[in-house]
């Protein structure tokens, strides 16, 4: 962990100014909301009083319910089949629509906890994806729950239709009625037969027996997932660092952004400096964000039940990491936060096509060998320097 954590990094969060909100694209509705659920939107949370039923969800916008909250969201863009997707409590997820070559990808960022959606048949130039770093579920049209338990099982129960489910490398397993599949941290794909039990009361029966199991091996999980976050933490801090560079280039589009002018002349070319560095900062965060969920869960079994104490590494207790994944907790979220922002901007930038956005894990997988070795190349430079 890197002291110099909490002492830099604070001069790229100013361009995030008091502008007026960005523009926005409407994905759907909140036709359902009780309990504890916020919204982040453009780096910022939304106001709670503004988090009421009949909410307009939009485009990039990332979803979080705590242990009471519930919500229920009507996708109708007309880029999109229709979907209702129920959100259940200590869940997260964001919605993205974003074109693929002639493509519409329609795609569901499940950080973690549990959702299930109802979706229309797609047209045969849409896509629908729900992805997670072990899994990338793609469905055509049906009704299914995802799962995923902060051990980083996960398990989906189709009651209609089919979800295909592809691992990083290749592997394909269909989830149809009456057999679910599940993978369990490390493993791979396994269908289970559901028989005659309703198929939420499988879920759920699933996910107690699960929790049940993390409950006697916490400390396990906990080192792995604290040894995860240190590493992704490092990775994310040496590219966001690198982006700051950029930050004229990243005000100017936050300016046109918000005066509804047109991109500058220089657009392809200020595209092509932030690429790269943006799509490395994507990767990252995609398995940061996840890491991070599944670890503020750990520390709920740690703080209130004492499971999972112990030594992560030498000098390094469970009790004290977790003093600095609290107090790391808020920069990080705003720098994450302000990431996804520059998504936006550059997808509105390049004709509404996200390149950093996850639809195959195998070459996701693959790219992220070369972003470590250009990490590494980085590093080894401003040693050098």
């Amino acid at each position: 962990m890197k002291a110099s954590r909490f002492l830099t990094l604070c001069s790229f969060i100013i361009f995030m100014g008091s502008y007026p909100a960005l523009a926005q694209e409407n994905v759907g509705q909140a036709v359902y909301l009780d309990g504890n659920v916020s919204i982040e939107r453009d780096g910022q949370q939304l106001d709670q009083s503004d988090i009421q039923t009949g909410l307009e969800v939009q485009n990039f916008d990332l979803m979080k319910t705590g242990s009471d909250g519930l919500a229920e969201v009507n996708v109708d863009n007309p880029k999109v089949p229709a979907i209702t997707l129920r959100v259940s409590p200590r869940t997260q997820f964001s919605f993205e629509l974003s074109k693929l070559g002639s493509r519409q990808q329609a795609s569901v960022g499940l950080l973690g906890g549990n959702i299930s959606l109802k979706v229309a048949k797609l047209s045969s130039t849409q896509d629908l994806n729900v992805t997670m770093e072990n899994a990338v579920m793609g469905v055509r049209g049906t009704e299914f729950s995802v799962t995923s338990v902060p051990s980083g099982d996960l398990l989906v129960v189709c009651k209609s239709g089919d979800v295909v489910l592809i691992d990083e490398n290749g592997k394909e397993v269909h989830a149809v009625p009456g057999m679910a599949v599940e993978r369990l941290a490390g493993m791979g794909f396994a269908t289970r037969p559901l028989g005659s039990e309703d198929p939420d009361e499988f879920a759920k029966s699933w996910e107690e027996a699960r929790i049940s199991a993390l409950r006697t091996d916490t400390f396990s999980v906990v080192q792995r997932e604290a040894i995860a976050y240190n590493r992704l933490v490092d990775e994310f801090d040496e590219t966001y660092a690198a982006l700051q560079e950029k930050k004229d280039i990243l005000t100017r589009w936050e300016a046109e952004e918000k005066s509804g002018a047109a991109a500058g002349a220089d657009v392809e070319k200020e595209k092509a400096e932030i690429a790269d560095l943006l799509a490395d900062l994507r990767e990252t965060q995609f398995l940061l964000e996840r890491v991070r969920f599944r670890l503020a869960r750990l520390e709920e079994y740690h703080q209130q039940q004492g499971l999972g104490d112990g030594e992560i590494s030498k000098g390094l207790t469970t009790t004290a990491f977790f003093n600095f994944f609290d107090k790391d907790g808020p920069k990080l979220e705003r720098e994450l936060a302000i990431v996804q922002m520059v998504v936006k901007l550059y997808t509105h930038r390049n004709g509404d096509s996200d390149p950093t956005l996850v639809t195959d894990l195998h070459k996701f997988y693959e790219r992220r060998i070369a972003h470590l070795k250009r990490l590494q190349h980085r590093t080894l430079e401003k040693k050098q320097s």
